[in-house]
């Protein structure tokens, strides 16, 4: 599967974290606004960048993001999986779309378009615990085919 968004950090304050979801394939649709994209986000963004040693001195955490990632994948029970989020998750809040429309709806060759020329909105997530975001620090950037299972959010072609 491609990649649908590339998530920026630009600042990260106690258990609050704030970046961009930049929309970088057409598939992608739309912003997902629902908890369950932030905690998805979390789950990958904690496996890639992981440090026990820089963060915190056992891997409670770790294991407890690698379980729900477990469960998020098998489908099993998304009523624990929801149950989880609500535990881990305090707010997500993404603002309004920019760069629309679409930098592919303007030409037929976006080779050398820059991330700043997609569409993108800002988000501010504050989670329960500031031990789920503390690998999250300004700069980090990737990029990820994570989505959102309840469409809610705003359109990319709107």
């Amino acid at each position: 599967m491609s990649d649908l968004y590339e998530i920026s950090i630009n600042d990260r304050t106690g258990a609050t974290v704030g970046g961009r979801v930049y929309a970088i394939n057409p598939d992608a649709g739309y912003f997902p606004t629902s908890a369950d994209f932030p905690m998805r986000m979390l789950i990958e963004s904690h496996g890639a960048f992981y440090a026990p040693s820089r963060f915190w001195s056992d891997d409670e955490t770790k294991e407890e993001l690698e379980a729900l990632g477990q469960l998020d994948r098998s489908g099993d029970d998304p009523v624990a999986f929801t149950e989880r989020l609500d535990r881990i998750i305090k707010s997500y809040e993404v603002g309004e779309p920019h760069n629309l429309p679409p930098c592919w709806e303007n030409s037929d060759d976006i080779s050398g378009t820059s991330i700043a020329d997609y569409p993108y909105v800002e988000f501010t997530l504050t989670v329960h615990d500031p031990r789920y975001v503390a690998h999250l620090s300004r700069g980090r950037r990737w990029r990820t085919t994570i989505y959102s299972d309840f469409y809610k959010g705003p359109l990319l072609g709107a």
